[in-house]
């Protein structure tokens, strides 16, 4: 019998980006019958938890959602980890798998709603994040699901609402941001925006042609299932793309990718390269 304890934050791409990358994922598929889990999540995603909860060894794993870990300095931020009865720092062991790619599985719950789309010419498009910047702006939603339909793809948009899954202790400063909220898919494209859970989103991304995506958990998720990926940022974001600079910066350099800021005056030469690998993937029998 063997207890295994994690202890995840930051949104839910970081969730599935550190289970996946430190070899969790696959861990978690394999447990003994007598094996258990401790989860302890510290994320404004409400939704991270699903990652758990429709696992397939879901009996085995209990999940402490503590909500998200409120701004302060970085001593403030370790006394309420420890008030929380967690370890001054997460400590779930080194990068394993850089370059993983996992099999990921459907909740019962949900899993009867994309079944009709597997084995179709489908594109998964997620066209909201955590920040209303990363959005896309309404024609960028309009093209991609134009080009999408023209091209003979299925275009099939994902996203969650939310609040924020935030408590604040006495004394913490409340950071002021947007709440998470979703855009309104073209009536010619399939929504399944607010309908799936975050393992059924997975599986959709999983078995799609390609993901075209904004700076949203769904491009890591396309990356860890070997999909395809069309990843589209605002202006502002590229310096930061370009020099290597954000935080899943391995993500711009995969050979999956193709990526590109919305103003690029070559934004149809990249939508066109990302298509043009569908078709070869799709020629070569993939």
């Amino acid at each position: 019998m063997v207890h295994h304890y994690l202890d995840y934050g930051g949104g839910l791409g970081d969730v599935v980006t550190m289970m996946v990358r430190q070899g969790m994922y696959e861990k978690l598929l394999n447990l003994d019958p007598d094996d258990t889990v401790e989860v302890h999540l510290t994320t404004g995603n409400p939704f991270a938890r699903e990652l758990f909860d429709y696992h397939p060894k879901a009996s085995q794993i209990t999940v402490f959602d503590h909500g998200n870990m409120p701004n302060g300095t970085r001593e403030e931020k370790r006394e309420w980890r420890k008030g929380l009865g967690l370890s001054p720092n997460r400590k779930n062991g080194r990068v394993t798998h850089p370059n993983a790619q996992v099999e990921f599985y459907p909740a019962d719950l949900d899993k009867h709603l994309i079944e009709p789309y597997l084995g179709k010419r489908y594109v998964v498009l997620s066209a909201s994040a955590s920040r209303n910047w990363k959005t896309f702006p309404g024609w960028l939603v309009e093209k991609m699901a134009r080009e999408c339909s023209e091209r003979g793809f299925i275009p099939i948009f994902v996203g969650r609402s939310y609040e924020p899954n935030i408590e604040y202790p006495e004394g913490f400063e409340v950071p002021v941001g947007p709440v998470r909220g979703e855009i309104t898919p073209p009536v010619t494209a399939t929504s399944f925006v607010d309908k799936l859970t975050v393992p059924t989103t997975a599986v959709l991304v999983q078995r799609a042609c390609g993901v075209i995506s904004c700076h949203s958990a769904i491009k890591l998720f396309a990356l860890f299932a070997g999909r395809k990926l069309l990843l589209l940022y605002p202006d502002q974001m590229k310096e930061k793309v370009d020099s290597g600079q954000t935080v899943h910066k391995w993500v711009e350099r995969h050979p999956l990718c193709v990526h590109t800021n919305y103003d690029d005056s070559d934004l149809q030469g990249k939508v066109d390269l990302f298509f043009g690998r569908l078709d070869a993937a799709a020629g070569d029998g993939r």
